[in-house]
């Protein structure tokens, strides 16, 4: 039985914080357009785990999890790009 990791409050994540996420996402492989979900979902972790964002063993981790994760991030990221009418 695996335990599910744990994401940080991706409501304070800043501007460096997403930038700095985004490079380690690259540098794992996330811009490459033929690469499969799988992988994807892994780059994705692999780079949340780099800046912090939470602690796993991805190598190791239940491949749903790492999808799941993948979702939560992947849809903050979208969130990011969605007008605030307070701002």
């Amino acid at each position: 039985m695996s335990t599910k990791p744990q994401v940080i409050d991706l409501s304070k994540v800043t501007q460096g914080q997403l930038e700095a996420y985004f490079k380690a996402f690259r540098e794992y492989g996330g811009n490459d357009e033929a690469i499969g979900v799988i992988e994807y979902a892994g780059a994705m972790a692999r780079a949340a785990v780099k800046v912090g964002w939470l602690a796993l063993d991805v190598d190791n981790a239940n491949p749903r999890d790492v999808l799941e994760l993948q979702r939560v991030i992947q849809d903050y990221v979208k969130g990011v790009f969605d007008v605030d009418p307070k701002n």
